[in-house]
């Protein structure tokens, strides 16, 4: 079990809107997976189509390049991926 929070602002820092869940996972990179997948459903579902993405889970930001490890993440990756296309930017950091 573990717990994830997405916190939106807009480009001047002002706090739009905020959700924390638990979830059952495996490691703490699935957990920041999750949480990174839902606040790009959170994105969408409010019609933002300009994003930055930020993640304090550096397995999570850099996806594919942690080798072995991603493949634990691989679903998540795959569905971020497909989530980011309904997008005019996605700027990870």
């Amino acid at each position: 079990m573990a717990g994830i929070g997405v916190i939106i602002h807009n480009s001047e820092g002002i706090f739009l809107m905020c959700c924390a869940d638990r979830v059952t996972c495996s490691s703490a990179l699935i957990a920041e997976g999750r949480a990174d997948l839902r606040g790009l459903k959170m994105a969408i579902q409010n019609d933002f189509k300009k994003v930055v993405m930020e993640s304090d889970s550096k397995g999570s930001v850099d996806g594919g390049k942690q080798g072995n490890k991603a493949w634990t993440i691989f679903p998540l990756l795959m569905e971020i991926r497909k989530l980011s296309l309904g997008f005019l930017s996605l700027t990870v950091v």
